[in-house]
C-alpha cells in the first residue's frame, strides 16, 4: 500500500510537497490516494530535472509530454490529464504553474474546428484518443479550402477521393478516412454542407478503421505526421 511518508521526492517539485499533502488530506484523500498522488508528484519532479525545466514551465504541452514520458516508461495507472490534475490544479492555485489561456478560435477554419472538437466531445461522446486525430484530418482537410470562405457547401466528391488519396500515401494512415467521416458528418448535422458526403470517402477493405485511440497513440500518431 502507498503510505505518504514512503514517498521520497527530489527535484524542483521538492518544495511544494508538503503542501500538497495537506491539501490532499483537506479535501478527504485516504493515504493510500495521498501516497499515489506524491508518487506521480515525485515522477513529474524527476522528470522535470532530466528535461532541466522548472516547476514555471510545466505548460499544457509540456504535461502532454510528461503523461507521454509515463506511458513510455511503463506505469499503468495515472496516465491522462485527469490523473494529474489533483497536482497540476494544486500547483495553479499556488501560481508556479500558468493558467491555460482559453483558445479564441480568430479563423474560419478555427471557429470550424472548434464546433468540430465540442462536437465530438458533447454530442458523440468519443474518447479524447479519437477527437484529437479527428479534428487533425479535418485540419488537413480544411488547409485544402479557401482561407477566407471555406466553401464546404461546394465540396465535391472528387475532391474528397483526391484528399484521402494524397493523404494516405504522405502518412500511411487508415484513420484518415474515420476522421473524414466523422468531420463530413458534422458538417451535414450543422449544415455547413447541404448534402451528405460521407459516403464519397473511399472504402478500402484492408483498412482497420474501427479501433479507437487512446490519447497517447492519437498524440505519437499525430505528432509522427509531417506538416
Amino acid at each position: 500500500m502507498s503510505h505518504p511518508s514512503r514517498v521520497r521526492i527530489t527535484g524542483p517539485l521538492v518544495g511544494y510537497a508538503a503542501g500538497f499533502r495537506s491539501a490532499l488530506e483537506a479535501q478527504g484523500y485516504r493515504h493510500h490516494a495521498v501516497g499515489c498522488q506524491l508518487y506521480v508528484m515525485a515522477h513529474l519532479s524527476r522528470w522535470l530535472e532530466a528535461e532541466e525545466l522548472d516547476v514555471g514551465d510545466l505548460t499544457p504541452d509540456r504535461i502532454e509530454r510528461f503523461l507521454v514520458a509515463r506511458r513510455e516508461a511503463g506505469y499503468t495507472m495515472w496516465l491522462s490529464t485527469k490523473g494529474v490534475a489533483p497536482l497540476v490544479g494544486y500547483l495553479r492555485g499556488e501560481g508556479v504553474v500558468p493558467l491555460v489561456e482559453p483558445v479564441v478560435a480568430v479563423t474560419p477554419a478555427e471557429r470550424c474546428l472548434e464546433a468540430f472538437r465540442t462536437y465530438l466531445l458533447e454530442e458523440r461522446g468519443l474518447s479524447q484518443g479519437t477527437v484529437v486525430a479527428d479534428v487533425h484530418v479535418a485540419r488537413l482537410f480544411l488547409a485544402t479550402r479557401p482561407a477566407v470562405d471555406l466553401g464546404l457547401e461546394q465540396v465535391t466528391s472528387g475532391e474528397i477521393v483526391e484528399f484521402v488519396r494524397t493523404q494516405c500515401e504522405r502518412r500511411g494512415s487508415p484513420y484518415v478516412t474515420a476522421g473524414l467521416r466523422a468531420f463530413l458528418r458534422f458538417c451535414h448535422v450543422v449544415g455547413l454542407t447541404p448534402r451528405p458526403l460521407v459516403d464519397a470517402v473511399p472504402k478500402v477493405a484492408s483498412w482497420r478503421l474501427a479501433t479507437p485511440l487512446s490519447t497517447f497513440q492519437a498524440v505519437r500518431w499525430v505528432s509522427s505526421w509531417p506538416v
